[in-house]
């Protein structure tokens, strides 16, 4: 029998048919052995109306936080409340196709050695976006670097610190099925962390597991100027993230790890600079708990 998984979806605001596309997507996964937690982080809007016709459905449930966590708050809320062994995260913007449950479900199963399974997606660009550019590059550098199959984590996390962290080669969370297991040794993700929060359970994952990488697109995500992404990409405080994650990195994790690290620092703090100067409002917060004053 396969394991259940449970389909966290965390909301914020949402956009009522955004919102639909999302659960409708669920509703016709292939693979049927889910139950979905609906978490909303204290919307302005009524969300629980909007998804009242779902919750018909007994493998839906509603909650509603009382005041605003944010939103690795929401992720984590989300986590603490469910239990099943497979976790996967759905946004409320985005779109899986039929078989997707199916495909990460059966990557398991013939990989019992993988804590988790990254999906490939296409990205669905809404209006004018400045960043569209940087997500055609990344589905180029995926398609040419990124084979099928089992990655050795640490091996992986080696190459990927060589380059800052950056690009995201991994995925967003909603493309990524995890094992509740290894999601207890990672533990929660970072709540005082906007812009780069998946970058960083990644990085910890990839220090105690493998994973296996899935190259045929299985969803759609939604670029568009008001989704949390593009947000917290004009407030300019990815960088300062990346630097925050390779300290950490170069502190706690075993070696060669630490020095990879601590040279993908060096090399980065040209950046955080340039992005001080560009952003410093939204900077100005970010860098005094990168400095812990």
């Amino acid at each position: 029998m396969q394991a259940p998984v449970d389909v966290l979806i965390p909301t914020f605001n949402p956009n009522p048919d955004h919102l639909r596309e999302a659960l409708n997507s669920l509703k016709n996964q292939t693979f049927t052995n889910w139950r979905a937690l609906i978490h909303d982080d204290a919307s302005e809007s009524n969300v629980q109306a909007m998804v009242e016709p779902y919750l018909e459905d007994s493998r839906f449930t509603f909650e509603r936080s009382e005041k605003r966590l944010g939103i690795g708050g929401n992720w984590n809320a989300c986590l603490k409340k469910t239990s099943s062994p497979i976790v996967a995260y759905l946004f409320q913007d985005d779109v899986w196709y039929p078989n997707y449950l199916e495909t990460a479900v059966k990557a398991f199963e013939a990989n019992p050695s993988v804590g988790f399974v990254s999906l490939n997606h296409e990205y669905k660009i809404e209006g004018t976006m400045q960043s569209e550019i940087g997500y055609i590059r990344l589905r180029k550098m995926k398609e040419e670097q990124l084979a099928s199959g089992i990655h050795q984590g640490q091996l992986f996390l080696k190459q990927w610190l060589k380059k800052g962290l950056w690009p995201n080669m991994i995925g967003e969370p909603d493309f990524v099925v995890i094992k509740r297991s290894v999601m207890e040794q990672a533990g929660p993700f970072h709540e005082g962390m906007d812009q780069l929060l998946d970058t960083d359970y990644w990085a910890r994952l990839l220090t105690i597991t493998d994973f296996y990488y899935v190259n045929e697109d299985m969803g759609s995500f939604r670029v568009h100027e008001a989704a949390a992404s593009a947000l917290n990409q004009r407030r300019g405080i990815s960088a300062i993230d990346r630097f925050k994650m390779l300290s950490e990195i170069a502190k706690k994790s075993s070696s060669p790890l630490p020095g990879t690290a601590r040279m993908a620092q060096v090399k980065l703090c040209g950046k955080v600079g340039l992005h001080c100067v560009r952003h410093p409002i939204g900077s100005a917060k970010a860098v005094r708990g990168l400095l812990g004053i």
